[in-house]
């Protein structure tokens, strides 16, 4: 009698393991769905700021923000082996809170960087020679790569810079627009492009704006405080 509840106190034991693990399990795979989320809005943010050569504090941002969320969080804090005091794993709160904060910071200077664009757009003349050539090719690149449910709103060139406005039904099919068509090394834009959000009359559409500035001009610029 006293070996079977010995035995029934070693399964009950096995069972509550294994139900904790499950739910640690589950635990994580939220987690890494929240952070795999997040680091999408992260990547898109950091080829916004990589495309613009304008900013070097926000892509030095990106980068740091991507490099560190994308570790597991045992090799941010591993084991203490060696006697020394273990450092505290961070709250999965406070992580996640602090990808946010990075998004949003991101979201904020690529948003300056588009003001900054849209009023240096808006004070030029109209270099005739250079922007009816220049709005003839972007144009022809957009409609090329273009997927269904995408569209063409609004393109323009000054003089030192293009104005193209597009809409996409979900973010991966604008991303994908945007790797293989003006960020392409096939088009060859040689001067800095940035990419921008532009807020949408439409439930669920993603409303971008691309700058392109012209070669050898350089892109609008943050003031620096």
């Amino acid at each position: 009698m006293k070996k079977l509840h010995v035995l029934l106190f070693m399964v009950a034991i096995s069972v509550g393991l294994f139900a904790w693990k499950s739910k640690s399990r589950a635990a994580d795979l939220k987690q890494q769905q929240q952070l795999q989320r997040l680091e999408g809005k992260v990547e898109e943010l950091q080829k916004a700021a990589s495309a613009t050569g304008a900013n070097a504090s926000l892509l030095k941002l990106m980068e740091n923000s991507a490099q560190q969320d994308r570790a597991p969080l045992a090799e941010r804090t591993p084991p203490a082996d060696d006697g020394s005091p273990r450092h505290p794993k961070p709250e999965r709160a406070e992580t996640e809170m602090t990808l946010e904060q990075r998004a949003l910071e991101g979201e904020r200077q690529v948003e300056a960087l588009r003001d900054a664009s849209e009023a240096r757009f808006l004070s030029e003349g109209i270099d005739r020679s250079w922007s009816s050539d220049n709005a003839m090719n972007i144009r022809t690149e957009v409609l090329r790569h273009l997927a269904q449910g995408s569209r063409l709103q609004s393109l323009e060139c000054r003089q030192t810079l293009c104005r193209l406005e597009t809409s996409h039904p979900d973010p991966q099919t604008f991303r994908e627009f945007q790797k293989t068509s003006l960020s392409s090394p096939e088009f060859g834009w040689k001067g800095a492009i940035l990419f921008a959000p532009l807020p949408s009359q439409r439930s669920g559409e993603i409303v971008r704006v691309a700058y392109l500035s012209r070669p050898g001009y350089p892109p609008a610029q943050l003031e620096q405080e």
